[in-house]
């Protein structure tokens, strides 16, 4: 946000530079000149592009589930996909996740239903002994 109004402020200095004469009552004329347009369309190029670059694509999921996926290095591997999975989502946050699941909770649809994830964490573990993967 400091970067933002920063950025107006020089916007702003730029072309009110000369607009007010050091007799304040007298105003001339503001000249739009090339220079200072194209100063200005470089500086929003500048701005888009850093915030572009700099704000982490979140791919539907909450803050803190990003947080999660980047701590168990998983983060590359939501942004190869860019699938967004609910249940994956609701495991987290409920604390019920389990790292070996991972792919698994991407591929099961979500369903509004008490102790939900811990009947598919039941099942997976079920469905793992079994031998299938």
């Amino acid at each position: 946000m400091v970067k933002i109004y920063f950025l107006v402020v020089v916007i702003y200095v730029l072309l009110s530079y000369n607009y007010y004469g050091e007799n304040m009552k007298k105003r001339r004329k503001r000249k739009l000149n090339k220079k200072r347009i194209s100063i200005l369309f470089l500086l929003l190029i500048i701005l888009f592009v850093s915030i572009y670059f700099l704000i982490p694509k979140r791919y539907g999921y909450q803050k803190d589930v990003i947080t999660v996926f980047k701590e168990n290095n998983f983060y590359e591997k939501i942004k190869d996909t860019k699938k967004y999975s609910k249940t994956l989502e609701t495991a987290i946050t409920q604390n019920n996740y389990k790292k070996e699941y991972f792919d698994e909770y991407l591929d099961i649809d979500y369903v509004e239903e008490d102790n939900f994830i811990n009947n598919i964490n039941s099942l997976l573990i079920k469905y793992m002994l079994l031998g299938f993967s």
